[in-house]
């Protein structure tokens, strides 16, 4: 295989190439500029591997319909370690191709979607997609007629598997507000053998008027496909949807199972954990959801059926661990068959649960939450009901109104604020904000930074700071200061695509006001997702 060393910021096209492997500097100091039009372009290639290349366009506003990686008729196309962001229509677009891997790329700040396949003359087929995040691909300004801001989308792909990836953020600018809208991870359009597992889809969001917003999605003909091991937490629209929009092909024997959604839905109209969406027009034939954790936001049904009209048959409800007020919107429904799901409507046990479930953002760490194991053999209810969201998830980094060894939680995911904003007692000073996301500090001496409680001089504290997506040239460091001139400082670690959590540790002080914070030392940018106050037993 001929190996390439890109240099070059001009975009690249390659035509009838194979047997190429193309690779950017491993720190990302390179940037391909498509510039209002394409990044990379590959057509009609065989055995291609692009490694470690960041591609950029002018934004999604203003570059014009632009793709960062297009992939296009291709056999054993390899993508991995790849950012693709600023381009209007796509991060990373495919079309008919074959035995097309990509792994641990990050698409964001696109406009229509992160990751998608597309329509053609023939399906793709054998798409793998394993640690990858769709962050932050806001919408296309220019579409005011469809969905756009999408996270992952397999769309006609016959054979396909997405694994350990994330969405988040998406869909807070599409202009379409008088239908469908947006959601995190989804299949549809001919497809079938689609596979969804250890995926997180969080704050993914739509607008008023419009609906969808949601977390996953089988949507129209899509047939014989599974949802597994996900979690689903905080999205605008429902966790889970199985759906036809009326494609005019056939949607069947599709299953969602062992899988968890928590506060979906708090935007969305007739939305809930689960959504079933079949009118009479349509058919839905053989959609399983079984044994799954079902616990949406306040005013939302556990599992929305009632939408299902008279062609659907063979739709399944059953084993499922309902939690919160409303099990079903509506009595029995005939469309589906409800069997043996278990409702807990205890309202402090549905708070507790609403309040203290994990903000993750690592995929890779689902396997080891007992929640799924629990699921998988039908004790998740008396578990719960026993133990609480502890024994579910484990010691995980909680939601911001758990408590227990955490003095302060402040949450800056979803802020959209310039200047000062005060969070309970605390008064975040932002230099810089990245939109729809989370605090993004950019260019030297940019800070975020908080005054925190009162600490006693004799215990020992833990700020730990979760960041995400930096410069690869960014110096920042976690710091705490008083008015005594006191400063500590440790660096961050994290790579351009990570999800890093960093922590100082400091004793108590008396008698004067103590800051914590995060600071860029240089140039670049780093994202700040939340700072949390702990006291430790050291």
């Amino acid at each position: 295989m001929k190996i390439l060393h890109i240099k070059d910021t001009a975009p690249l096209t390659l035509d009838g190439k194979c047997d190429m492997q193309l690779i950017g500097p491993e720190d990302g100091s390179l940037v391909i500029d498509g510039g209002d039009g394409n990044g990379i372009t590959l057509t009609n290639c065989r055995n291609i591997h692009l490694k470690h290349l960041r591609v950029s366009g002018s934004g999604r506003q203003r570059n014009g319909r632009g793709v960062g990686i297009g992939i296009y008729h291709c056999d054993g196309v390899t993508v991995e370690g790849c950012e693709a962001f600023g381009f209007n229509h796509c991060g990373i677009l495919y079309r008919e191709a074959k035995h097309l891997t990509l792994t641990h790329c990050f698409a964001y700040d696109n406009g229509a979607c992160g990751i998608s396949g597309a329509t053609g003359a023939f399906p793709s087929e054998h798409v793998t997609i394993t640690d990858c995040k769709a962050y932050n691909n806001a919408g296309d300004p220019n579409n005011i007629t469809n969905h756009s801001g999408n996270g992952i989308v397999i769309c006609h792909t016959h054979g396909a598997l997405v694994a350990f990836c994330e969405a988040a953020g998406n869909g807070w600018a599409q202009r379409q507000r008088n239908g469908n809208g947006p959601v995190g991870i989804w299949a549809c359009c001919d497809c079938k053998d689609v596979t969804f597992r250890y995926c997180i889809a969080r704050d993914n969001r739509t607008q008023p008027g419009a609906s969808d917003g949601g977390g996953f999605d089988f949507d129209g003909a899509v047939t014989d496909s599974l949802m597994e091991f996900c979690y689903s937490y905080a999205n605008e629209g429902s966790g889970y949807l199985l759906c036809e929009y009326g494609s005019g092909m056939a949607w069947r024997n599709n299953t969602v199972r062992h899988c968890v959604s928590v506060a979906d839905g708090h935007r969305t109209q007739n939305s809930g954990a689960l959504l079933y969406y079949g009118p009479d027009w349509l058919k839905l034939e053989g959609g399983i959801t079984e044994r799954n954790l079902l616990s949406p936001a306040p005013g939302r049904a556990c599992v929305h059926d009632a939408q299902m009209g008279c062609q659907s048959v063979g739709n399944i409800i059953r084993e499922n661990v309902l939690v919160g007020p409303c099990a079903f919107p509506a009595p029995e429904q005939p469309y589906t068959e409800r069997t043996g799901n278990t409702h807990l409507q205890d309202w402090e046990l549905y708070m507790k649960l609403q309040s203290g479930y994990p903000r993750l953002t690592d995929p890779r760490v689902l396997p080891g939450l007992p929640v799924f194991a629990l699921l998988s053999c039908g004790s998740c209810a008396e578990t719960l009901v026993r133990g609480g969201t502890t024994a579910l998830f484990g010691d995980m980094p909680a939601s911001p109104a758990q408590t227990g060894g955490v003095i302060m939680h402040l949450d800056l995911t979803g802020r959209d604020t310039e200047g000062c904003e005060r969070v309970g007692e605390a008064c975040l000073c932002y230099d810089s904000i990245k939109p729809g996301m989370a605090a993004r500090l950019a260019g030297h001496g940019a800070s975020i930074r908080s005054a925190i409680p009162q600490t006693d001089p004799g215990k020992t504290y833990r700020i730990t700071v979760s960041t995400r997506k930096s410069s690869p040239y960014t110096q920042a460091a976690l710091f705490v200061t008083d008015d005594d001139g006191f400063r500590l400082e440790e660096p961050i670690r994290g790579g351009v695509t990570h999800y890093t959590q960093n922590e100082l540790r400091f004793a108590g002080r008396a008698d004067t006001l103590v800051k914590a914070g995060v600071q860029v030392a240089g140039g670049g940018y780093i994202t700040v997702e939340n700072i949390i106050l702990s006291e430790t037993e050291e």
